[in-house]
C-alpha cells in the first residue's frame, strides 16, 4: 500500500510544491478539476493527495483568499459573487483529502498561513503524523507541539528528510 501525503503550506505563485513536483504546474488548469474528489497523483512510492490549485505563476489565480482556484480566463471565470461558494467547496474537498491522508507534510514559510495552521490542527485531531518546517517564531508554539517531526532547510531538503523518515518506513515496493 502506498501512503497518501497531504502537502500543507501557503499556496501562491511560484509555489514551493512546484520545486518538488514540476508536474503540478499545469496539472489542473480549471477550478472544476480542482474540486474533483478523486483527484490524486501516483508518484511512485507515495500518492500526492492534495491540495491542488491552478499553477498560474502570472498570479491571476492567486489574488487575496483565492487559494489558487479563482482565475479569470483559467478554464472558466469565477466572479467575485461566487467566491464564497468556491471557498466552501475548497474547504470541504481539502478536508476530505486530509481525512484520506496517511501523513501531512507542511512547509510553512510565514506565520500568516492561517489555512495551513488549521489543516495542521485538523491532522492532529485525526492523529495523522505531521512533519513540519516552521519559521522561527514564538507565536507558533502550539503548531510546533502538533508536529510529529520538525525539519529545517529548503522545501527540497525537508522533503528528502521526510521521505527517509516516513515514506521509506511505510512503503516497501513489491519486487518480482
Amino acid at each position: 500500500m502506498k501512503p497518501t501525503v497531504y502537502f500543507a503550506g501557503k499556496i501562491g505563485p511560484n509555489d514551493w510544491r512546484h520545486e518538488l513536483f514540476p508536474w503540478l504546474r499545469g496539472y489542473c488548469n480549471d477550478h472544476k478539476g480542482l474540486l474533483n474528489q478523486r483527484l490524486a497523483r501516483d508518484c511512485g512510492n507515495f500518492i500526492y493527495g492534495g491540495p491542488f490549485f491552478i499553477g498560474c505563476d502570472h498570479r491571476c489565480a492567486h489574488g487575496p483568499s483565492q487559494h489558487g482556484a479563482a482565475a479569470e480566463g483559467a478554464g472558466g471565470c469565477i466572479s467575485g459573487a461566487h467566491i464564497p461558494d468556491l471557498r466552501r467547496q475548497i474547504f470541504d474537498i481539502n478536508k476530505r483529502r486530509l481525512e484520506r491522508a496517511n501523513f501531512l507534510f507542511g512547509y510553512v514559510e510565514s506565520i500568516d498561513a492561517y489555512g495551513t495552521i488549521l489543516e495542521i490542527g485538523m491532522a492532529s485531531t485525526l492523529q495523522i503524523p505531521i512533519a513540519l518546517r516552521l519559521p522561527a517564531d514564538p507565536d507558533l508554539w502550539m503548531t510546533f507541539h502538533a508536529a510529529t517531526k520538525l525539519y529545517d532547510g529548503t522545501a527540497a531538503e525537508c522533503w528528502q528528510k521526510f521521505q527517509h523518515d516516513f515514506i521509506s518506513q511505510f512503503y516497501t515496493p513489491v519486487v518480482r
